[in-house]
């Protein structure tokens, strides 16, 4: 007699939205591509299923998601699930029809928390929230606390990204909380050589969306510094468009170094990233707070010096070729300097955690939950 396969049911709501894509919807397709294989299908049977109930699936899918073996499976009930993982944030969550899977088949739920930034620097997300196309009176911060106790109440297993993020959750002393794992998202791949193209200059990249608390007018401040001393070094900023970030975005396209020395690329695939991490010298994560930071291991992975903000969430992953500034342009420009000139020292396989560690972790709370 087959023995029945147990079923379950991955969240993909967060990626039909391709147009908002940021580090976390790349990072949920890198983890199912690795999932599923992991969870062997003689016994798991795994599915997408998403939370809108007028939900069409896209004709045309960005590049990024033709990539993700689970979002191009067939879409499924979540009634027909043992266990459910969310992976993105969902602040729709269907609590009663979870509920009832609860009490009635036994359902398991694991979510998956990045962070909390919201509710520890609400004023970096004052942007209005919708629902059903009109806006609702409820702040970024108010929506998201609604949803982090919603996770909670359901959840069976949350998991964590960093160390960072479970003490930031403990220090609020929520009443109910589940069983909490943390597990390092890690890098896509290790390096075990030098890849970089040939070039004169010191050339630059910062990877993320253009928004107040990644810190991008503190490093164009330390860039300005640099060229007025008559330094040979590019900075290239990746990413798109984000909120409170008007005043920067004038003052960053009208500079006298804009196009020659200071450039802004939006809307890039992945190859074209890993283009621009090629002809790189040194990465930039130079955010005031994270929940992870997986540009930080990107540009490792990538085979590029990185310098990081000083803060608890970077400072979990002390590895080769990561430099630490403490803040302010003056401080950042003497670290470039610092840097610029040290060889890349390749990184041997195993050296840091990767995403599959990661993935790993994550299969082995979802065969045992």
């Amino acid at each position: 007699m087959t023995q029945k396969k147990k079923q379950i049911g991955i969240d993909v709501s967060c990626l039909t939205f391709p147009k908002h894509a940021t580090g976390i919807e790349r990072v949920l397709v890198e983890i199912n591509k690795r999932l599923i294989s992991l969870l062997d299908p003689d016994e798991y049977e795994v599915n997408p299923f998403v939370t809108q109930p007028d939900f069409k699936r896209p004709t045309q899918l960005p590049e990024f998601l033709t990539k993700d073996p689970i979002f191009n499976k067939q879409f499924a009930s979540i009634d027909s699930f043992d266990t459910i993982f969310f992976g993105g944030i969902n602040v729709n969550l269907p609590m009663a029809a979870l509920m009832r899977l609860q009490r009635e088949r036994h359902v398991r739920i694991v979510s998956l928390v990045h962070d909390i930034l919201p509710i520890t620097h609400p004023d970096w997300f004052p942007v209005p929230i919708f629902a059903g196309g009109r806006e609702v009176g409820l702040s970024s911060r108010n929506v998201f606390q609604i949803y982090l106790q919603s996770t909670f109440s359901l959840a069976n297993h949350v998991v964590l990204v960093s160390q960072h993020v479970k003490n930031e959750i403990m220090r609020y002393k929520w009443n109910r909380l589940p069983e909490m794992s943390v597990l390092h998202l890690g890098a896509y791949e290790l390096p075990v050589e030098n890849r970089k193209i040939p070039h004169t200059g010191i050339k630059t990249i910062y990877v993320s969306t253009v928004t107040i608390r990644k810190g991008h007018a503190e490093l164009l401040s330390a860039f300005e510094l640099l060229w007025t001393q008559g330094v040979d070094i590019s900075l290239t900023i990746v990413g798109n468009r984000g909120w409170l970030i008007d005043d920067f975005i004038e003052r960053m396209t009208s500079h006298s170094a804009f196009g020659t020395k200071l450039f802004w690329r939006e809307r890039l695939n992945d190859r074209e990233v890993a283009t621009l991490y090629d002809e790189a010298d040194i990465a930039f994560i130079v955010s005031e707070d994270e929940g992870f930071g997986l540009v930080l291991e990107e540009g490792l992975a990538n085979g590029v010096k990185v310098i990081a903000r000083d803060i608890p969430i970077f400072r979990e992953r002390d590895y080769k070729n990561l430099y630490f500034f403490s803040g302010g342009p003056k401080e950042l420009s003497e670290k470039i300097l610092q840097v610029a000139p040290i060889p890349f020292d390749p990184m041997p396989a195993g050296s840091i955690r990767t995403i599959d560690k990661f993935v790993a972790g994550l299969s082995d709370i979802l065969r045992a939950v």
